[in-house]
């Protein structure tokens, strides 16, 4: 008898596995939107993502980016309320905090390199 499927969903006890590179941004930008005060919604977050440098390669059309809000809520890092906003989980706000630290430090890097 074959084993049943694992559950791809993280669990907030767990180490996250490494996120695609557009899972980082959607990620960072939820989790910057909300550091302005910003109630996400799909469209707001598309707005958002056109902002970003084109080489990213985003999908900013509001198919993708629900196709990518999907896919987050199946993964367990982020969630759309009734009212239509999105918000991220407890796991989704430690994954866009472990991004965000990846990236200052980076930053800080290139700055002790660079003076």
């Amino acid at each position: 008898m074959p084993a049943a499927p694992k559950s791809r969903r993280r669990n907030a006890s767990t180490a996250p596995e490494r996120l695609s590179m557009a899972m980082e941004n959607y990620l960072l930008s939820i989790f910057r939107l909300n550091e302005q005060g910003v109630h996400v919604t799909l469209t707001i977050l598309s707005e958002h993502l056109k902002t970003l440098p084109t080489d990213e390669g985003l999908g900013t059309s509001l198919p993708s980016v629900g196709g990518m809000i999907r896919r987050m809520a199946r993964e367990g890092l982020a969630e759309t309320k009734p009212n239509k906003e999105v918000v991220l989980t407890s796991s989704g706000r430690k994954a866009a905090a472990s991004v965000v630290r990846r990236h200052r430090l980076a930053e800080r890097l290139v700055v002790d390199l660079l003076g």
